[in-house]
C-alpha cells in the first residue's frame, strides 16, 4: 500500500513534469523539421470559430503539441523500451524482429481504394496504348511480405502480396505487370531491405530493376559488388521506433556512378542537379544521396543511347534508377504527391517511347492521387 509520503511525492514529481514540460513548450522555439523523424513538423493551428465546430482545430492543435514536445525524440525511445519491458513487439506501427530488424506494419487498403487504383490504371493503360507508348506496372512488396520470418510470432499485418495479386489479377491486359515479388523472394537472404528503414538496399533495388528492364526486353547490367557510402545510416523505421539501441545500415552503390545532366522542377522551372548528392551523408537523411530527396519532375539525360522512359514512381526509384541510366537516353520521374499536370500531355509532348508505373505497395496502396494518372 502506498504512504501517504510516497503518494505527495509522486503528485508533486508529476505536477512538476505538467509545469516544466508546459514552460519549455511555450518558451522554446518551435521546430520546422526534424532529422530524426526526416519529416516536416506541425506549426500552430490557426483559429476560426469554423474550424473549432468541425473539429479540425483540436485535431490539428493535437498534432502540433505531439510534434512540438520538448524532448519529443527523448520520449519516443522512453516508450519504446517500455513497450518491450511489457513484452510487446511493435511501437509506433513498427515491429521489433528477432534479427534486429525493425521492419513497418501493413494494413491493406479498403476494397473501394483498390477498386480506385485498378480504375486509375485502367485510365492510363488506355491513353499510353492511344498513343503507342508500352506500360509497365511494378509493384514492390516491403520486408514485412519478403521476410515474414523475422516478424515477431503472430504479428497483426496483412500480405502486400495479395494485394499485388488482386491489382495485377484486375488491370487491363495492356500493362504488362512485372513480378517484382518473385525476384525479391529468390533473395530474401540477402541484404535486399534496410534493417532500420522501410527502403530496398542497392541490393534490392538491382533484382527488382534486373526484372524490368528483362520484362521490356533488355539485357540487365551485370552485378557488381558493393562501394560502401556510409557505414551509419539510420532509416524512417529506426526514427519511428524509438529503438535506438540497434545497429546502423551500410548505404552503398552497385552501379558505376555515371556522370550525367539532371533538371529539377521543384520550384517550377528547370534548374540543374546532381542525381547524386555526397553532401547527404554527412546528415541522417543519408538514403537522399541518390537523386537528393522528393520532388515532383526530374529528367535525367543519361548520355547513352536509346529511347525516353517515364517513371511514375515513389522514393523507392531513388536508389534504382542509376540502374537504367545505360538503357535509356532520358529517363523522366515524376511524382504525383507533387505533379499535378496532365500525364497523358507529359508523355505525348516529352516523346516518352516507355511508362512505367514503380512503386512500393505500401505506398501506392495509401496514394491518395493516383486518379491523377488518367488526366
Amino acid at each position: 500500500m502506498i504512504g501517504k509520503k510516497q503518494l505527495r511525492v509522486e503528485i508533486i514529481v508529476f505536477l512538476l513534469f505538467i509545469v516544466i514540460g508546459s514552460a519549455l513548450f511555450v518558451i522554446l522555439p518551435d521546430r520546422n523539421f526534424s532529422e530524426q523523424e526526416n519529416r516536416l513538423l506541425s506549426s500552430a493551428p490557426q483559429f476560426s470559430l469554423d474550424a473549432v465546430k468541425s473539429g479540425k482545430f483540436m485535431r490539428e492543435f493535437e498534432s502540433y503539441v505531439s510534434d512540438q514536445f520538448p524532448l519529443r525524440d527523448k520520449f519516443v525511445t522512453l516508450k519504446a523500451v517500455s513497450e518491450l519491458a511489457l513484452g510487446k513487439t511493435e511501437n509506433n506501427g513498427v515491429f521489433f524482429c528477432s534479427d534486429g530488424s525493425l521492419i513497418d506494419n501493413y494494413t491493406a487498403p479498403a476494397d473501394s481504394q483498390l477498386e480506385d487504383a485498378v480504375r486509375s490504371l485502367s485510365r492510363i493503360s488506355a491513353n499510353c496504348e492511344q498513343l503507342g507508348v508500352p506500360l509497365y506496372l511494378a509493384l514492390i512488396p516491403g520486408a514485412s511480405a519478403i521476410n515474414r520470418d523475422k516478424l515477431p510470432a503472430n504479428a497483426p499485418l496483412d500480405d502486400q502480396r495479395d494485394y499485388i495479386t488482386s491489382i495485377y489479377g484486375q488491370v487491363d491486359p495492356y500493362i504488362r505487370s512485372i513480378d517484382v515479388s518473385g525476384a525479391l523472394t529468390a533473395h530474401k537472404d540477402e541484404y535486399i531491405f534496410f534493417r532500420t528503414d522501410h527502403h530496398w538496399t542497392a541490393l534490392g533495388a538491382y533484382y527488382g530493376y534486373a526484372q524490368t528492364v528483362t520484362a521490356m526486353g533488355l539485357s540487365p547490367l551485370a552485378l557488381e559488388s558493393g562501394r560502401v557510402l556510409s557505414n551509419s545510416f539510420f532509416g524512417t523505421a529506426y526514427s519511428k521506433s524509438g529503438a535506438t539501441w540497434v545497429s546502423p545500415d551500410i548505404l552503398e552503390a552497385r552501379v558505376p556512378l555515371y556522370s550525367a545532366a539532371s533538371l529539377d522542377y521543384n520550384s517550377g522551372v528547370a534548374t540543374p542537379v546532381s542525381i547524386y548528392n555526397p553532401e547527404q551523408l554527412t546528415r541522417k537523411d543519408k538514403y537522399s544521396y541518390f537523386l537528393g530527396g522528393n520532388s515532383p519532375l526530374r529528367v535525367i539525360y543519361s548520355g547513352f543511347t536509346g529511347g525516353k522512359l517515364l517513371i511514375i514512381r515513389d522514393s523507392y526509384s531513388d536508389i534504382e534508377t542509376p540502374y537504367f541510366l545505360t538503357h535509356f537516353s532520358e529517363i523522366h520521374l515524376l511524382d504525383l504527391r507533387y505533379y499535378k499536370g496532365s500525364v497523358k500531355d507529359y508523355i505525348a509532348d516529352s516523346g516518352i517511347t516507355e511508362a512505367l508505373v514503380n512503386y512500393s505497395v505500401a505506398n501506392f496502396s495509401a496514394e491518395g492521387n493516383l486518379f491523377l494518372l488518367g488526366r
